[in-house]
């Protein structure tokens, strides 16, 4: 996936157009057999439209938006609700078994691609684009100007409001060395922002056709908006401005860590990134881990 990347400029533009054509396909196929009348997609259409923002206050307001649709059509039940709470909870292990697969960390080697595009569907990733910013991540950690969510002396919430024009602009400086400055880049890199964007509100069709417009409201959008909430939050209390990357298991953190692999053993994965679960890092002089 990574050599094909850098050696075809307009791989992960080509994966995003494949995906949205197949998408449509299959949205297409839901529509029809799940009986969804036009006026549901157009009444939901603002939302998905405002969920595609870099602004988080956008996303907020689109998954307000579609809670408040739920409740104009009288569309909420008791079990809605727990769909909600199960939006939040599932997102731990979605994101530990996507970031894992981003590693090659699962066994066996094969399910690493088709785990990740599963949960990269359901967080709305590209599954090789969450790999190579990954990789940039781990390639310049905490570097002020290439790293997609360097640190800094932020507020948690400036952090957040602001995780996804830094990642953009990251891969961009990473996209731009390796294949130049040139008018043809600056050609793919549109035509890749375009094919994404594509990809992404093909994926929410699916979701909103395959859950219908409660669950879609009540659990999925729950879990796209603690996704971005935590992934921020993640981000932010273990890289540290002073402290560096840091090993988190104290209080709420090892409840998530008993649910994510050991998620938020943030400094042993950086020294043994292949390990599905960086509790087994045992060593920290020589970063041994258990087999």
């Amino acid at each position: 996936m990574l050599t094909r990347f850098c050696t075809d400029q307009n791989y992960l533009s080509k994966y995003h157009e494949r995906m949205a054509l197949l998408l449509f396909a299959i949205n297409t196929v839901l529509f029809i057999v799940r009986d969804f009348s036009f006026s549901d997609v157009v009444w939901y259409l603002p939302c998905f439209f405002l969920v595609l923002s870099p602004q988080v206050t956008f996303v907020f307001a689109g998954w307000i938006f579609a809670a408040a649709l739920g409740l104009y059509f009288d569309r909420f039940e008791q079990v809605h609700f727990l769909g909600a709470l199960a939006g939040i909870l599932i997102t731990f292990p979605a994101t530990a078994l996507l970031h894992g697969a981003s590693h090659g960390s699962l066994r066996p080697r094969r399910l690493n691609r088709p785990v990740g595009e599963l949960m990269g569907l359901f967080q709305l990733y590209g599954f090789p684009d969450w790999k190579v910013l990954h990789v940039i991540h781990h390639a310049h950690s905490d570097d002020p100007d290439r790293d997609p969510h360097p640190p800094l002396a932020k507020t948690y919430w400036n952090f957040l409001n602001g995780m996804r024009d830094t990642a953009a602009a990251a891969f961009i400086k990473y996209y731009v060395k390796q294949f130049g400055a040139t008018p043809d880049v600056a050609r793919s890199v549109r035509r890749f922002s375009r094919s994404a964007k594509l990809d992404t509100l093909m994926k929410l069709g699916f979701w909103f056709l395959l859950l219908g417009p409660s669950y879609f409201s009540a659990f999925y959008l729950t879990s796209i908006v603690f996704k971005m909430v935590h992934y921020a939050w993640f981000n932010f209390a273990t890289h540290r401005p002073r402290e560096g990357v840091l090993n988190l298991n104290h209080g709420l953190y090892s409840l998530v860590n008993a649910v994510s692999f050991g998620l938020y053993y943030h400094k042993n994965h950086h020294r043994v990134p292949t390990v599905l679960d960086p509790r087994r890092v045992v060593n920290e002089a020589t970063a041994q881990h258990v087999a």
